[in-house]
């Protein structure tokens, strides 16, 4: 695969604006794919209760994780680093919940299609609304 560095040095010969469109589509593809929240297709054969109980010990892993007083005041001083293992739980409970939507939906494009849905339900909700 090339790298980002690699790509860049590419698309810097061809110096047109053409190419750099591609370039940046490309780019941001290749980003997605990255960050993509995928299934744990090992144990996609586990039985829906081993899902949902997945699920809820990785939210307890993150009660335990985000149980510090100076949280908002981390984040006030910019201090991330406090963060790290809390965002990891926060992850895996995503990861856990992809692999239990999956079990029930095995179809990306439906997968797709279920999280449109939500996101259209929730932005009429407002919650999507900046300060709110």
């Amino acid at each position: 695969m090339i790298s980002d560095e690699e790509l860049q040095e590419w698309i810097d010969v061809i110096d047109t604006d053409r190419w750099k469109d591609l370039y940046s589509v490309l780019l941001e593809l290749k980003q997605r794919r990255e960050s993509d929240i995928i299934p744990a297709t090992k144990f996609l054969n586990a039985g829906m209760y081993a899902h949902i109980s997945k699920v809820m010990e990785e939210c307890d892993e993150v009660s335990e994780a985000a149980d510090d007083d100076e949280m908002d005041l981390y984040l006030e001083e910019g201090r991330t680093e406090n963060f790290k293992h809390l965002l990891e739980e926060l992850v895996d409970v995503q990861f856990a919940a992809e692999t239990a939507i999956t079990k029930i939906l095995p179809d990306i494009q439906d997968r797709w299609a279920l999280r449109r849905q939500v996101r259209e339900k929730n932005a009429k909700r407002g919650y999507y609304g900046v300060g709110k």
